[in-house]
């Protein structure tokens, strides 16, 4: 796929928030439910 070359960049930009959304016990939904609120403070 097209996309995958680029896979090495996202794992990079990615890893350091990856690494703190981990070690502070943050599920995948959690991070979800974070930049939901983030978006409706923002609008």
């Amino acid at each position: 796929m097209t996309l995958d070359r680029f896979r090495p960049v996202a794992d990079r930009m990615l890893g350091p928030w990856v690494h703190t959304a981990d070690r502070l016990g943050l599920s995948p939904d959690g991070v979800s439910l974070l930049a939901f609120a983030a978006a409706v403070l923002a609008a």
